[in-house]
């Protein structure tokens, strides 16, 4: 234990170590005669205690019969929940010259405070200092007694900083950290005694309100100097990690729309180049559909007394033309539309040149070069049902068409 009473006065063993490591030898000198003529006793059970200090332990009280002193709850206090008090009494001592400091300071109802401080303004503030807190009830029990007597505190966690360094999510946290990172506006507070640092974590949260999802959620940590920082009367730490804090969040944000609109702008040219290559191939297919009708309007009309039958040709036989027997009646032609086949007669071309078939793909190249908008969107359109259930064969056929017919 660091406290005990001398002459119903408050003595800490710590005293006899300055913060730079220098040792009071009056006081400790002082302690020392109080220890042998049996002057110091412990403020919680009121039994006698003695003063140590040798090469190995720290300054410190202990009970003078340890079976007596063994149902003290002072004296299972750590050595690491000792030093930690003593860091954090020294810092406040050393920013408020006129403050009162007590450690382990008892309240008039019996409850104590692991530091508890008065300002000169009459302010009031607590500080708890746990390794571990495994009890709701206590923690909830100590807020609602602090509250209802208007006393700030603050709950500072024991741990060191490597504990904490590839933590990226809160549920990696013990119980006690998101108990304390949820109920002190989002900090979680530990102090690491060897190194002598406050360690300040706060989840960092950012969402996409356009789609209303979560674009970063992760822990952001800021390790400090004890002596670099100052805890201000109503529990709040004084340094730049606010600042720290909004900074990083900003930059991530920003990098999150700066990426966002960068994808934005590169499918808005994918569509663009799209929409020009199709309309590209449309007007190619239309002005060879134009020509192709040109042509045949240039073809005088034939007539003749005696039956003729021509061997289909291959082209206008994928059309569904054939030429016919003339009479001496004038051949009257039929207008392009009349040639067009429904959705099956082309599903089975297009089946034909996936499979292989002999003349398949040449078949829908004739139809491609012969035909117009319409015929290149339909076959096009059978392609990529068939592309879209994987079908490699229909990928391979479809560019095969594509380059025959001079349209890829």
């Amino acid at each position: 234990m660091q406290k005990c009473r001398l002459n119903g006065k408050i003595v800490y063993a710590f005293k006899v170590i300055n913060e730079k490591e220098i040792i009071d030898i009056e006081y400790e000198k002082k302690l020392r005669k109080a220890s042998e003529q049996g002057e110091l006793e412990c403020e919680d059970c009121g039994l006698d205690v003695v003063f140590k200090f040798g090469k190995v332990k720290i300054p410190h009280f202990a009970h003078k019969n340890n079976s007596l002193g063994g149902g003290c709850s002072y004296s299972r206090e750590t050595e690491e929940h000792i030093m930690g008090k003593k860091i954090l009494m020294q810092l406040m001592i050393n920013n408020y010259k006129d403050i009162y400091a007590e450690m382990r300071y008892r309240f008039d109802n019996g409850r104590w405070a692991d530091l508890y401080f008065r300002f000169s303004d009459g302010k009031e503030l607590a500080i708890e200092f746990q390794r571990e807190l495994n009890s709701v009830v206590y923690w909830e029990d100590k807020n609602n007694f602090y509250q209802e007597n208007q006393i700030n505190n603050l709950w500072i966690a024991a741990g060191k900083r490597e504990e904490f360094e590839n933590i990226l999510r809160e549920y990696e946290f013990v119980f006690q950290h998101r108990l304390f990172i949820n109920s002190n506006n989002n900090k979680l507070l530990i102090l690491d005694v060897e190194r002598k640092e406050l360690i300040i974590a706060s989840k960092m949260i950012a969402i996409d309100e356009e789609i209303n999802e979560i674009i970063m959620d992760r822990i952001f940590f800021r390790a400090y100097a004890i002596n670099s920082i100052n805890i201000m009367p109503d529990g709040t730490i004084d340094c730049d990690y606010n600042r720290e804090f909004d900074r990083a969040r900003n930059e991530f944000i920003q990098s999150y729309l700066d990426e966002k609109k960068r994808k934005f702008e590169e499918l808005e040219c994918i569509k663009r180049q799209t929409e020009e290559e199709e309309k590209r191939i449309n007007e190619k297919l239309e002005r060879k559909h134009k020509e192709e009708m040109q042509r045949i309007e240039r073809q005088p009309k034939e007539t003749s007394n005696e039956k003729q039958e021509n061997d289909r040709s291959d082209a206008w036989g994928e059309i569904g033309y054939s030429r016919n027997v003339y009479n001496n009646k004038h051949y009257q032609k039929k207008s392009y539309n009349e040639f067009r086949r429904n959705d099956d007669y082309y599903r089975d071309k297009v089946r034909k040149a996936i499979l292989g078939y002999r003349y398949g793909i040449e078949n829908l190249v004739r139809i491609l070069l012969r035909g117009g908008a319409t015929e290149y969107n339909l076959i096009k359109n059978i392609f990529e049902e068939e592309i879209g259930k994987g079908n490699l064969k229909a990928k391979k056929a479809f560019d095969e068409v594509m380059k025959q017919a001079r349209l890829d």
